[in-house]
This record gives structure tokens, sequence and C-alpha cells, in this order.
């Protein structure tokens, strides 16, 4: 396994927002999960936006002093040009910022903040902004999981610490492979035919496969040593956050009834584990920076790891939005 290493990188605020709470599910006599779905124009990037102009409000941040903007999603808003450009230019950004989309979903928080730490110790710029977010309910699914998607987008600013004392350790496994297991397999250009041009309007145009089977058996054969390569770099006074999803599968048997962030908010993908870190900083009068070590799994298929501090006050209340850029209508006409 590569294990990265950014020195010199903090966090210096992060904040989420939801859509309004558009359904219960309930497994059982004891467990209801409350479904946000996003309205029919509401995409990810809208709710990236509202989380990031409330986090760069609360913080009075310089606007030109962001070098580098990233998003990372499974559900942009155009094929081209990438979303994070879009969100650039919606923020106010310099026309110099670095903008980036990376396809991640369940693992976009891990990989958004190395990627833009990586970036932000290569820049004369102060500041990134690591956007991730997911519209899981526009895709078609069944089973289990698909009952529990919820829409959410996080914010993270990163900036550079001057005493150089912050320390980001991150690691993943990988198996392409295997891909098919967890795909949304249409849509782009690997079976495009101009003949039968994608439709929008058919359901399974959006079709997520989720192979339990397949998922499980790859699980089953690499959990195991990815945790226990991964616990060299966990101290016992980390808090140590599993993806929902990866939890579910694996890690605790029956956790759905004991996972208060799964009931509240539903299963968000990239924004799972910062709503668990908000839950737990919520409830830490502790002035001291908090560490967590944060373990997921997600599209690829991906096993991910990210070590990182960040102080209670850095974290924003989550916050409910039902707005949606109404400027540039979203197309899925070829």
């Amino acid at each position: 396994m590569v294990i990265n290493r950014t020195i010199g990188i903090k966090i210096a605020g992060m904040s989420t927002t939801i859509p309004e709470a558009s359904s219960v599910e309930r497994f059982d006599s004891f467990t209801e999960v409350k479904v946000r779905k996003s309205g029919f124009e509401q995409t990810a990037s809208d709710l990236a936006f509202n989380a990031a102009q409330r986090l760069l409000t609360s913080k009075e941040i310089d606007l030109e002093e962001i070098g580098a903007v990233l998003f990372l999603s499974r559900t942009p808003d155009y094929r081209s040009p990438n979303t994070a450009a879009i969100l650039q230019g919606r923020l106010g950004l310099s026309i110099d910022c670095i903008c980036y989309d990376i396809n991640k979903g369940s693992n976009g928080f891990q990989s958004g903040i190395i990627t833009g730490a990586s970036i932000l110790n290569t820049i004369n710029k102060k500041y990134a902004l690591v956007l991730i977010g997911d519209t899981p309910s526009k895709f078609t699914a069944t089973g289990f999981f698909s009952k529990i998607d919820s829409d959410a987008a996080t914010a993270v600013l990163l900036e550079k610490d001057s005493e150089g004392s912050t320390e980001l350790i991150s690691g993943h496994l990988a198996s392409g492979e295997e891909f098919k297991a967890f795909s949304v397999p249409k849509g782009g250009f690997r079976f495009y035919n101009p003949q039968s041009p994608f439709d929008a309007t058919k359901p399974e145009s959006f079709e997520l496969i989720f192979n339990e089977t397949q998922v499980k058996h790859f699980l089953e054969k690499h959990t195991k040593g990815f945790l226990e390569e991964i616990n060299k770099h966990i101290d016992p006074k980390d808090s140590v956050i599993y993806h929902s999803q990866l939890a579910l599968l694996t890690i605790i048997p029956n956790s759905l009834t004991s996972d208060s962030v799964i009931k509240e908010y539903g299963n968000t993908y990239g924004s799972n584990i910062p709503l668990q870190m908000a839950q737990q900083l919520n409830n830490n009068s502790n002035a001291e920076p908090v560490h967590f070590s944060c373990i997921g799994f997600g599209e690829g298929l991906e096993l991910s790891f990210l070590k990182l501090s960040i102080d209670s006050n850095c974290i924003l209340p989550t916050a409910v939005s039902t707005e949606f850029f109404k400027e540039y209508r979203v197309s899925h006409e070829i």
C-alpha cells in the first residue's frame, strides 16, 4: 500500500449542506432513517455551493487567496466543462484558480483532502477549497443501500500552516478490475451509439449497480490486511471513523440501529464521514484539536484511509438548502 504524507497543511474549516428530508424508511420496529433527496433541478454542485459560500463567509476568507478548487462527485452537472470551473465562477474565485473534477463518491472526502493538500503545497496561494458532493437519489437502484441513499455536499477549506506542524496521512487500496460490482456504467461514451442516444427520461439510464456478493468478497479478501497496515498509523488518542457503508457491510454487524448519522441523514456517500466528524465535535467541549482516523470504502473498488486533526470550532452546523442554479439548466442530451 502506498502511504502519502503531507506536511504543513491544516483544515481551516468545514461545512455540510443537505436537502430537506423527503421520506422516512423503516427497517424494523426500532430503526427509522430520514432520506434526503434533492429537488428535480437541484444538483450536487448546488449543495456544494451553499456549503462553500457559508464557509467562506463565516471565515471571512479573501477569495483572491484561494488557489485551487476541487469537486469530487459521481454526479457532476455536465459532461463538460468540469463542475469545479462552474463553482469557481459562482463563488467569485480568482480567474487564476486551479479547477479539478475528480470522479469519486464514497471516498471523495479522503481523496479530496489529500489531493487538495498536495496541490496547495506547490502553489503560491494560502488556501484550497475541496468540495465533495453526490445526489445518489437521481440514480435508479435496488437493494438495501438504495433505500437509504441521500444527497449531501461538504466544503472543506485547506490552509497552509505557518508553523508547519500539521500532518495529513492517507493510503488506499483499489482493485479496478472489479469495478462493475459498484458502478454507474451508462451515460458516458463506452457504449455510445448515435442511433440510440442517451435518454434521461428512462430510469435505466441512471442505473446504479451494486453487487453485494462481489463487494463483500472484495472486502473479505482485502479488509483485514488493509486495516493491519493502516493500524500502524493510528494512535490510541485517535477517534476512528468508519464510513457507514463499510461498517454496515463488514466491520460492525447490525450497526444500523446504532448509527445516528445514518438515521438523521441517510447514506450520503462522500459526506458521511464529515457528518460523523461534525457530530463528534459538536459533542466535544475540549478546545484541543481532535485527531481522526477515517476509513472508507467506495467505487473502484477502493478502500481508503485518512488521518487528520481539526479544531472543534472549525466545523459549521449542518444546513438545509433547496436552492438551485437557475442560469444554466441541466441537460442530459448528447
